[in-house]
C-alpha cells in the first residue's frame, strides 16, 4: 500500500513539473511578427552646472540621426532578428543587424546596443533581460497615435538613473529617458547626458486616414442632425403655444403657410442628411 501511494506522489510530482516548465517556457514568447516594424526618434541633450562653460561633445555623440527604423525579419522561438535603417538628417542611411532574445533564462540576451525589447503580456515584476530591469507597473500610455497598456520600468542611482515603458502586446520599446551624470572632481563641473527613444510610429497599431476621417464625418453629421431636429422642435413649440386657444384647449391646426413650408425644409434636410450618412456608410464598408 505505501509503495503503490509513493508511485501516486511521484506521478502527481512528475505532472507538476512538467506543467511547471511548460508554463515558464511559453512566458517568454516575442510579441512582434516578421514583418514589423517600429520608427523611433533618438536623440541625447547635454547640461552643466555651469552656464558659461562649453560642453566637449564627442562627435559619435551628435544628433545627427533623423529617425531610426526597427525592421523585424525573423523570429525563431525566443529570439527577435532586427534590421535596424539609420536615417541622417543628410539624407544618408545605414543598416545594423541585431538579435535579441527575450528568454532571461539566456545569459547573452542581445547583441550590441541595441534597442532593449521584453518578451509579449509581461507585467510587475517580470524581468526585461535586455535591459537587465524588472517591471514595476502596467500603465495606460498614448504612442503613435493609440492608447497602450505599456510596461514601466526605472531605476536610479547617484550617477545614472531614467526610466522606460514596453508596449506590453508587443514588448517593444515605447519610450526611454536615461540621464547618466559625469562629475569632474578637479574642478567640480556636472555634466549630465540624458538620452530620449521616442516611438513615432508602427505598423502594428498605426491609425489609418480613413479611420481618423469617418470619425470626423461622424462627429460633424451627428451635430447637424441635432441641430435641425432641435430647430424643428423648437418652430413646432413655438407654433403650438401661439394658435392654442386657453379657453376651449382644441388641439391646433397647422394652417400657417410659412410654418408648414419651415417644417418641410427641416423634414427634407434631416432625409438628406441620412441619406447621406447611409451613403457614405456603405461606401467606407
Amino acid at each position: 500500500m505505501d509503495i503503490k501511494l509513493q508511485v501516486v506522489c511521484l506521478l502527481l510530482l512528475s505532472l507538476l513539473l512538467i506543467e511547471e516548465n511548460a508554463a515558464v517556457t511559453g512566458t517568454w514568447v516575442p510579441g512582434v511578427a516578421k514583418g514589423d516594424y517600429f520608427t523611433y526618434e533618438m536623440y541625447g541633450v547635454f547640461t552643466s552646472n555651469r552656464s558659461n562653460t562649453t560642453i566637449a561633445i564627442p562627435q559619435f555623440e551628435y544628433n545627427n540621426t533623423q529617425w531610426v527604423k526597427i525592421n523585424i525579419t525573423n523570429i525563431e522561438d525566443s529570439v527577435i532578428e532586427q534590421v535596424y535603417v539609420l536615417h541622417f538628417k543628410n539624407q544618408s542611411e545605414t543598416e545594423l543587424d541585431f538579435k535579441t532574445d527575450v528568454n532571461p533564462a539566456i545569459e547573452n540576451n542581445g547583441s550590441g546596443q541595441s534597442v532593449p525589447i521584453c518578451a509579449a503580456n509581461q507585467g510587475a515584476g517580470d524581468i526585461v533581460p535586455a535591459a537587465g530591469l524588472i517591471i514595476n507597473e502596467t500603465v495606460s500610455r498614448s504612442y503613435a497615435g493609440g492608447l497602450r497598456e505599456t510596461n514601466h520600468a526605472n531605476w536610479s542611482s547617484s550617477d545614472d538613473w531614467g526610466n522606460c515603458y514596453f508596449d506590453k502586446e508587443t514588448g517593444m520599446l515605447v519610450e526611454f529617458h536615461r540621464t547618466h551624470r559625469f562629475t569632474n572632481s578637479a574642478t567640480d563641473e556636472v555634466v549630465e547626458k540624458t538620452d530620449v527613444i521616442n516611438l513615432i510610429s508602427t505598423n502594428r497599431w498605426e491609425i489609418s486616414a480613413n479611420s481618423s476621417q469617418t470619425t470626423l464625418f461622424i462627429v460633424i453629421l451627428g451635430s447637424i442632425i441635432f441641430a435641425l431636429l432641435f430647430l424643428t422642435a423648437m418652430t413646432y413649440s413655438f407654433f403650438i403655444r401661439k394658435t392654442r386657444n386657453p379657453q376651449t384647449q382644441q388641439k391646433p391646426q397647422i394652417t400657417d403657410k410659412y410654418t408648414l413650408h419651415l417644417l418641410s425644409a427641416q423634414a427634407r434636410a434631416l432625409c438628406r442628411m441620412l441619406c447621406l450618412s447611409l451613403k457614405f456608410t456603405s461606401h467606407i464598408g
